[in-house]
């Protein structure tokens, strides 16, 4: 879903779409662009193949609503970090909080655990009950 973004993001020299922080407190980084892929670290170190595209946009209007979870609101964090550069509405309720930042263990051949390891957040705020 956030690589579908990467127009966007490719038109503002950022390197860091969002964070997760830790039970501390602490900042780590969540997703990613390194060169023309979106890397997701604390879900397995997926990578998501972008583009190298740009578009000229002045401004989004994000609509959501309790039913706006996971990686829809992982999506809407990482188009908060833009907002320096273009405006963002954010139109709705509270979207659905699931917002934590997952690590996968992998067990055995069969099996893996899945546990949240901290909240989704961009540099100046954490999104721990979700969007508003």
């Amino acid at each position: 879903m956030i690589a579908g973004l990467l127009p966007i993001f490719n038109s503002f020299n950022l390197s860091v779409l969002s964070y997760y922080y830790d039970r501390d407190n602490k900042r780590h980084f969540d997703v990613k662009r390194v060169d023309n892929k979106i890397i997701c670290i604390s879900n397995n170190g997926a990578e998501s193949i972008g583009t190298k595209k740009k578009v000229k946009i002045s401004e989004i209007n994000i609509y959501f609503n309790n039913y706006t979870i996971s990686s829809a609101e992982q999506s809407i964090i990482c188009l908060l970090s833009v907002s320096d550069y273009i405006k963002i509405n954010l139109i709705g309720d509270k979207s659905g909080g699931y917002t934590t930042s997952n690590k996968y263990f992998k067990l055995s051949d069969k099996y893996g655990l899945e546990i949240p390891i901290g909240y989704m957040g961009t540099k100046t705020k954490v999104f721990k009950k979700g969007v508003k």
